[in-house]
């Protein structure tokens, strides 16, 4: 073939309820969401999946020789290679059949799968995971007294234990926060028999209120994450947090003083992985506190804009905000990659798909605390309305990921995905080790 790819794009389209099509596929059925789900939050008007579409600018080696070509001709389209997670989802059209092509391309994914076209797509299901899912919310409301009881009194032992400081890094104090806010929200959902159902309904519904009256401890770990965060947020920790203007992105003091530093992160290592723990805590904050919602929104914002930005995925416009297209996000991968500007013998990698996944989910949850089910990541939230659901495709993907690329089991295994049977994309001997620990390019 004598067409080559000069430039790519990747666009996404959310859709509601879908149907199932020859191959297993969830195609879509009801209309387009232009911008996206609405802020409502009801099951009938929150999005099901997310089509993805990759884009591609050619040209021919045959159009500048000859000055035409037969563009009906096999040999005169665009032949390029997907990998397994793509053709996963396809829904065969594009796929180049094995009697037209008796080549085979293996990478270190699996073997590419050859696609014939400038342009194709495929289907991602959107988690419908909230703040809790369904199973936990029934064994919450079915919980026996005496073991609920045995859980809170450990947790007002842990609302006090091992609290962050102000002289940890970016990194250690995320992670200790984020813990604390798991304890203060197991704590609400617990104290109070009717906390699950309401919990069950914030899921549904958006709220930015404090579900009930509980126990004076449970208030107490509330503000001292109240009191946390806000000082974190407000620079009152020791390694502050500055706005990098060459590269667009927030970035650690000292990381930029000494590039080993909070674990490169003065040179984009691992934000997503950092950030994801305050964007968590800052959700659960938020869920029961509306008033830091208001008064520091615009500072939670900057750090969702560093590694969930849905805006500049060109390179020819970029608007007010400089921050990157999904820092850590690789499209054609289809999960992140940590590395940042530091240069890698083996390429980019990345070493902890599960603090990935965590990343997305706390953009997920916070942009539902913040904008509604349908809010937006970028600066124009006036015109673009599918920025939370923009977080859940970014979360689905590192999900399917983590799964395809990271999690290996022995054949006689049984794998399921969020879109059903998990690929096989390894070597059963090399399975067994149940992990892949660190995925390269």
């Amino acid at each position: 073939a004598s067409v080559y790819p000069v430039a790519g794009h990747v666009t996404w389209e959310f859709q509601k309820e879908g149907s199932t099509n020859s191959n297993g596929v969830n195609q879509a059925i009801s209309s387009l969401v232009g911008g996206g789900g609405t802020s409502g939050g009801s099951l009938s008007s929150i999005n099901k999946y997310a089509k993805v579409k990759f884009e591609f600018d050619t040209l021919s080696m045959a159009d500048a020789s000859q000055g035409s070509t037969d563009k009906s001709s096999l040999h005169s389209q665009l032949l390029m290679l997907s990998l397994p997670h793509h053709a996963e989802l396809m829904d065969g059209s594009d796929i180049l059949k094995n009697e037209l092509f008796d080549l085979e391309y293996h990478c270190i994914k699996g073997r590419m799968i050859p696609i014939v076209g400038t342009s194709w797509q495929y289907q991602e299901t959107l988690p419908s995971l909230g703040f809790d899912d369904d199973d936990a919310l029934t064994q919450i409301a079915t919980m026996d007294g005496g073991i609920r009881q045995t859980i809170l009194d450990q947790v007002k032992k842990d609302l006090v234990r091992v609290l962050p400081t102000f002289d940890e890094n970016v990194y250690g104090f995320g992670k200790q926060v984020a813990r604390l806010a798991q304890l203060v929200h197991i704590s609400y959902m617990l104290s109070s028999p009717s906390a699950a159902n309401k919990s069950h309904k914030a899921n549904k519904k958006d709220t930015k209120a404090a579900p009930h009256t509980n126990a004076a401890f449970v208030q107490e770990g509330l503000d001292s994450l109240r009191r946390l965060l806000c000082t974190f947020l407000r620079d009152g920790q020791k390694d502050t947090l500055m706005f990098d203007s060459q590269f667009g992105g927030i970035v650690t003091k000292d990381g930029l003083e000494d590039t080993q530093a909070d674990f490169g992160n003065g040179r984009f290592n691992d934000h997503h992985f950092h950030y994801g723990y305050l964007l968590y805590a800052s959700a659960i904050l938020g869920l029961y506190d509306p008033h830091f919602v208001h008064d520091y929104g615009a500072y939670v914002d900057s750090l969702l804009y560093d590694v969930a930005y849905s805006s500049n995925s060109e390179t020819a416009s970029v608007d007010d905000n400089f921050f990157p297209f999904t820092r850590h996000m690789n499209w054609y991968d289809g999960h992140s990659f940590a590395s940042g500007l530091f240069p890698y013998g083996n390429g980019k990698s990345q070493e902890s798909s599960s603090e990935a996944v965590n990343c997305y989910y706390g953009a997920y949850l916070w942009s539902k605390i913040r904008y509604g089910d349908g809010g937006a990541i970028d600066s124009a939230i006036s015109s673009r309305k599918d920025g939370t659901d923009f977080a859940r495709l970014l979360l689905a993907m590192e999900i399917r990921g983590a799964k395809t690329y990271w999690h290996m089991m022995p054949e006689k295994t049984k794998l399921t995905s969020l879109n059903g049977p998990a690929l096989r994309v390894y070597n059963n001997k090399f399975a067994e080790n149940y992990m892949v620990g660190n995925l390269g390019m």
